[in-house]
């Protein structure tokens, strides 16, 4: 999968040139290298990957995977506001791509990955699990190094202790919640579920 040709064939689809696609990738890649440990352009990979078998199913694919690139543009590390601010971006700057039901679909989708966030649509449900099965899902030895990859973003403002402590009153309040909504990415609950007590079991 080459992240690169995607984003030049769901915008070119759209009428940019090849010029603005260029202009809006390299914004895209800036944007993931600042200040990342986990929230970078691999975790983007991470989550159109594990969409990819589900793109059939999706309605407004292309806008759907736009959500995907977007949905981390902005993170600042302990920030509530990382979701809607993303959102926010992608809003004013497609302004003159996108017409406003394109835009505010794209937005909802990007707030669906907010924690707590409201799901109205299955594409949001969708979007909402693939983004926590990319961080927590796998095998052990992956969600370790996900896992520290965040802690080494929240020690970017907080002290290490307090960031360590931070993610894992975070991990301890999901580790018994229905975090999986959809059928398509239940299957990931168990193994989830697993690393998270596996963790909070081997931290005491």
């Amino acid at each position: 999968m080459n992240l690169k040709n995607n984003f030049e064939e769901i915008l070119g689809g759209f009428g940019l040139s090849t010029s603005q696609i260029k202009i809006e990738w390299d914004f895209l890649l800036d944007s993931y290298i600042v200040d990342r440990r986990y929230h970078d352009i691999n975790h983007v990979i991470r989550v159109y990957k594990l969409m990819e078998p589900y793109f059939k199913v999706v309605e407004d694919v292309d806008l759907f995977k736009l959500a995907i690139l977007y949905h981390d543009i902005v993170y600042v590390p302990g920030s509530n506001r990382n979701e809607i601010e993303s959102a926010l971006l992608f809003f004013n700057r497609f302004e003159n791509y996108l017409n406003p039901y394109e835009r505010n679909v794209v937005m909802d989708l990007i707030r669906s990955t907010e924690f707590n966030s409201k799901l109205k649509t299955h594409n949001e449900k969708l979007l909402h699990d693939a983004d926590y099965v990319s961080g927590l899902g796998g095998s052990y030895e992956d969600f370790i190094i996900n896992n520290n990859k965040i802690i080494q973003e929240l020690s970017l403002v907080y002290p290490e202790d307090v960031a360590c402590i931070g993610r894992k009153k975070f991990l301890m309040g999901i580790s018994n919640s229905n975090l999986i909504k959809t059928l398509e990415f239940k299957p990931f609950e168990v193994e989830i579920k697993n690393n998270i007590n596996t963790y909070l079991i081997q931290t005491e």
